[in-house]
This record gives structure tokens, sequence and C-alpha cells, in this order.
């Protein structure tokens, strides 16, 4: 069965089944069910034909999806072939049709226009885990895109330095097709490959300091999921301090905390836990760009649609 691009490539593709029916074995050898970790060995493959590619990623987005939105860890082989899960088959041809048209996308170049911009820090959907590392990558490109540039430069042999204000320094190759369109979006892949390097030096960085992380192989699928006040350390070279915001600090006196590190131009983020209260979205990180002083309301940015 063919599955017709929406791409706009004019090319016939194999359906998204028949990939994973055909390349099950090369991915996971014989390991069923599996979870998105399992595809890490594919991942860091180079390079996989275009089919292979593409459904490698949306394979991966998918079962991060599952495990993330669903709470199914772990999906079988013959359970996706028969999309016997319907959400989780919705999610993979949807997946699959947008990963081939990323592939269109892949740029050769570390910057498209000579510098970061803001519009390129935008989450790949909610199916990426990444929003700790875009939500202070967010801020540095608004507030001091100088520094995102002057940390990653290209080295012999088609790799890259990434050096860190924190002094952490990784040297990493150009993530694969597959790393690129898994954990990254449409705008991001329109400003050039720093932020897909960026997302490989800060898994290599997690691999060297965390056992779990450099169990999993691919350095770009390590940013699903780790710490925005760690990650706001390495963009600053400064600690920072966390504040609660249930029951440890007066309103009063974490307005006047955040109004005095504004003006000082110093990084403020927010994050949610589990269950907060209201609408706001769960295990999120923003950054934070104001601070109304009349309503004390916070201006956050939002890397899901970089808003």
């Amino acid at each position: 069965m063919l599955f017709r691009s929406a791409g706009g490539d004019g090319t016939a593709h194999l359906d998204v089944h028949e990939v994973i029916r055909q390349h099950w074995s090369d991915w996971v050898g014989g390991r069923d069910p599996i979870g998105w970790q399992d595809l890490d060995h594919a991942a860091s493959r180079a390079p996989l034909e275009p089919d292979e590619a593409a459904a490698c990623a949306a394979l991966i987005q998918t079962l991060h999806f599952m495990d993330r939105k669903q709470q199914v860890p772990r999906m079988g082989r013959e359970e996706l072939l028969r999309g016997s899960n319907q959400v989780a088959d919705r999610m993979l041809t949807r997946s699959y049709g947008a990963c081939q048209r990323k592939l269109l996308q892949i740029p050769k170049e570390l910057w498209a226009e000579g510098a970061p911009h803001e519009e390129a820090v935008s989450q790949a959907g909610d199916r990426t885990g990444d929003c700790w590392l875009l939500a202070p990558t967010g801020w540095m490109v608004r507030h001091r895109p100088e520094v995102v540039k002057s940390a990653i430069q290209p080295i012999e042999g088609g790799r890259y330095r990434v050096t860190f204000p924190s002094h952490a320094v990784a040297e990493v190759e150009r993530p694969t097709d597959v790393e690129i369109i898994a954990v990254n979006g449409d705008a991001t892949l329109k400003d050039g490959l720093w932020l897909p390097v960026l997302k490989e030096a800060m898994g290599s960085v997690l691999g060297e300091r965390n056992r779990r992380k450099a169990r999993i192989e691919s350095e770009s699928l390590r940013v699903n999921g780790g710490s925005m006040p760690r990650m706001m350390e390495h963009w600053t070279g400064h600690r920072t301090r966390t504040v609660p915001l249930e029951g440890k600090v007066s309103a009063d006196e974490l307005r006047s905390l955040i109004t005095a590190a504004l003006a000082r131009k110093v990084m403020v983020g927010f994050a949610t836990g589990k269950e907060p209260a209201g609408k706001i979205p769960p295990n999120h990180a923003y950054a934070v760009f104001g601070l109304d002083a009349e309503s004390g309301a916070l201006r956050v940015w939002n890397p899901w649609n970089n808003d």
C-alpha cells in the first residue's frame, strides 16, 4: 500500500506500517514491546533511506506521546501494525507525513541568516519533552543572541564545538536526519542547524553527568526531559535560585524578587508541576518576559507555539 506525501514533492512513499514491518528487526532487534528509548540506536545511525528515516522519527514521536499523554510507556509490533490503538495510529500517520515534509527542509548551513532568531525556538508539538531546554534558550535568543551564536562553532571534520557560559563543552557530529526531524519543528529547521546542534551538544553534556541519560545512544533523544534550572545555569554561568510558588514566600516578596531580576535583565523561568491549578499545562517550562506592576500578572513565553 502506498501513501502519497502531502509535502508536494510528488513522490509515492510506502505506508508507514509497511516501513515499520520491514525495519522493525533492524531498529530494535528482538525487543517487543518497545518504548521510544528503544529506537535510540536506529536514530543515531546514518544515513537511512527517506521512508525509513521518516517512519523511525514518527514512531519515536508517537511512542513518546503515548508515554507522556496516554500513560502507555510501551507498545508492541502487532499492535502498531494493526493500528488497534486508534490514538497511536492517528498520531503515527500524521507524524509520518510531517516527517516526510521535514526531510525536504533539512538545512545545510548552521545559520540560515547569520544569527539565531527567536521564531526558531519552537517546540515540535508536545512530543519532544525539551521545553526545559527551549525556554531558557528562547530567553537567550531574545536578550543575548550574540552569546548563543558565539557558543556554537564549526570545527574540522564536519563537527561542531559548543561551549556554554557554564564552561561545559561538547564536540558533536551533525545530528542524523532522524534526530533532526524527530525532535525539531518546521520553524526550527528554517533557521539553520544551530538548534539541532545545540540539542545534540546538550545531550552529550547530559550523558557525561547522568548514567540514565548515557544509556540512550542518540544524544539528541537524551534531551527528552531535563532540568530548566540546570539549563539556565549553562546559559548564564550562574547558579539559579528556585522559589516554590505555593506556601513558601508571600506574593509581595515574590513580586519584589521578579521585579528586581527583570530590572537587572536576569534570566527568569517558570515551570509547572504534575497537577497545577487551573488550565495551565502540567510539566511545562516557560521563560518570563515581564511582570505587570498593577495586576501582578506574569508575562510568560511558551515554547510550544513561540508565544
